[in-house]
């Protein structure tokens, strides 16, 4: 994930949020690293990558929950 308005918003909640009880995962459709994904990851997030369109994340949405 890059630092976007939604992305650093995003991040500042996985940062406090008890990952005890929650468990967050990323969709993203970059390929290319983000600038916050070595921080996802060593908080225990995981990031999945697409190449599809915005079209398709509701699809997309259902398959990873």
């Amino acid at each position: 994930m890059d630092r976007g308005g939604i992305e650093s918003m995003l991040m500042n909640y996985y940062r406090h949020l008890d990952r005890t009880r929650f468990q967050f995962d990323f969709l993203v459709n970059k390929k290319k690293p983000g600038f916050f994904d070595d921080e996802i990851r060593a908080l225990g997030g995981r990031i999945f990558q697409t190449h599809y369109a915005s079209v398709q994340y509701a699809y997309l949405f259902r398959h990873f929950v």
